[in-house]
């Protein structure tokens, strides 16, 4: 069985940020407590940043690469807001990280390019108009703001409760093209 030193990394950064503030966790302070020499770590992330990245990515939105248009949209917004919960004090800190190859930037990158990539594929280039470009990325700042305000604010409302809020708020020149079934 391969050692997955991706995911040491990233249960270390996670484990760590319960002990220390994010923001002051260095790369030493990840080596030191991982066992994994520093260009093991260079070889597998730029900084500090993109294990953060990789963490929400791989945690929180990995399943996302498995919706098509049998799998419910709503059920995996739901898990997405589970896995978040479940991580909670990590990301309320990750999310008051700010500037570039930030978690805000890269989730906003995703969302829009995960948007962008599943309607071009299943509905073809030819929808993809200037007006649901702009609706994409609207829907990708004001979701990933309502995300950050929601881990912020100590998860208020339930995973389920916020799954149906999200959809609700969808423009429906980017609904039309989501297999929702709530």
């Amino acid at each position: 069985m391969a050692i997955d030193i991706k995911k040491i990394l990233s249960d270390t950064v996670i484990e760590l940020s319960l002990k220390k503030p994010l923001a002051k966790i260095t790369i030493n302070d990840l080596i030191v407590s991982s066992g994994v020499s520093r260009q093991t770590f260079y070889n597998h992330f730029s900084d500090k940043f993109d294990l953060i990245n990789w963490t929400y990515s791989s945690r929180v939105m990995s399943p996302w690469d498995k919706i098509n248009k049998d799998f419910p949209y709503y059920s995996y917004v739901i898990n997405a807001n589970k896995e978040s919960m479940k991580l909670q004090k990590f990301f309320m800190q990750a999310c008051n990280l700010v500037g570039q190859n930030s978690l805000t930037e890269y989730m906003l990158e995703y969302s829009i390019n995960w948007f962008t990539n599943y309607i071009v594929h299943n509905y073809g280039k030819s929808v993809l108009t200037e007006e649901l470009r702009f609706a994409i990325e609207f829907n990708a700042f004001a979701s990933i703001n309502m995300h950050f305000k929601w881990i912020l604010a100590e998860c208020p409302v339930s995973p389920e409760d916020k799954a149906r809020y999200t959809i609700a708020c969808i423009p429906n020149i980017i609904k039309k093209y989501l297999p929702i079934n709530e």
